[in-house]
């Protein structure tokens, strides 16, 4: 099982995906992708501060791994691919620890 999410400080420990994983007793392995703030080129502003961020790192990756969506983290599991956190989430909770999942229709929506 594969997990890929962004290298911030301290994430690499406490990120809730493998905080889940960790806690449901799961072999893993991580990447984590950098994204570099980049001086002098337009970007969005973000506490009031223009900023542009380098994630030509994960673009590659992201290319590489034939992902249908863009976003971290992601999960490969043997043949499924979850792009987001709460499929993520999802997928871990109801492969790993079903007792955990929602069991009507109305919650698991």
């Amino acid at each position: 099982m594969k997990l890929g999410y962004w290298k911030l400080p301290g994430l690499q420990e406490i990120h809730p995906c493998v905080l889940q994983l960790n806690h449901a007793g799961i072999a893993f392995s991580h990447k984590g992708f950098e994204a570099k703030m980049v001086k002098g080129r337009k970007g969005m502003k973000e506490y009031g501060v223009e900023v542009a961020w380098d994630k030509s790192e994960w673009e590659r990756a992201q290319k590489a791994l034939s992902l249908s969506l863009a976003k971290l983290p992601y999960l490969i599991h043997s043949d499924f691919t979850a792009t987001d956190a709460a499929s993520v989430h999802r997928y871990i909770a109801s492969r790993f620890a079903p007792a955990t999942c929602p069991q009507t229709p109305e919650i698991s929506s």
